[in-house]
């Protein structure tokens, strides 16, 4: 469904009209009318191995999230990457991207107590896997996680340096680009003290 899909929507960017019969849905002279000034890429997300073999087939790019075990990420590169070679692209040109969850700052306490209250429904498979469809209930479910298991989730920490080395790792692994997320209400703070302490570390790591 997935890969008829992808097709469809590179179809659609010819400008022509296009109909569909597939086994979910169908269309009947689909036409976009305002066409992007150059294809868009379509970026797969993968969260195991299993998957990140068609992201690197019919995608453009995948984009993963952290918080597992290194082992499965270099894992995910290498199915990514035969799925890519299988379909006679050029991995160069493909991103690879990972969104990786931080706490930093001075007050660690309220940073990991933000964690807990605005993300922790995420860190559960059930989140994914059952029918959890508002906040209210993401907010339930994630309320049985405890701080042990968030700091295996994310790097909790006020030490520069300390991101810095949790950051490489991932670049190591082949990911070409990576997205902080913390939670929190002041966002553009966040922003600019990591932009100021950590990512200077980073470039002189690389």
């Amino acid at each position: 469904m997935l890969a008829e899909s992808i097709k469809l929507i590179r179809d659609l960017w010819s400008g022509e009209k296009i109909t569909f019969d597939g086994m979910y849905y169908c269309t009947q002279d689909a036409k976009l009318y305002t066409l992007p000034p150059q294809d868009i890429p379509i970026y797969i997300s993968t969260m195991v191995p299993e998957s990140a073999q068609f992201a690197g087939y019919h995608g453009d790019g995948m984009i993963s999230v952290g918080g597992s075990r290194m082992k499965v990420y270099r894992q995910i590169m290498e199915k990514f990457e035969y799925g890519a070679k299988r379909a006679g692209k050029d991995l160069s040109g493909m991103p690879r991207a990972i969104e990786l969850f931080v706490a930093y700052g001075n007050r660690l306490e309220e940073s990991l107590e933000r964690l807990h209250k605005y993300w922790a429904g995420a860190f559960i498979p059930a989140q994914f896997t059952n029918k959890i469809h508002t906040p209210q209930m993401s907010q339930q479910n994630g309320e049985i996680v405890g701080d042990d298991i968030l700091r295996q989730k994310a790097c909790i920490s006020s030490d520069p340096e300390e991101h810095a080395k949790y950051i490489k790792q991932y670049i190591d692994a082949g990911f070409t680009h990576i997205y902080i997320h913390c939670a929190g209400p002041d966002e553009l703070k966040f922003i600019r003290s990591y932009a100021d302490d950590v990512l200077p570390l980073i470039k002189e790591q690389r």
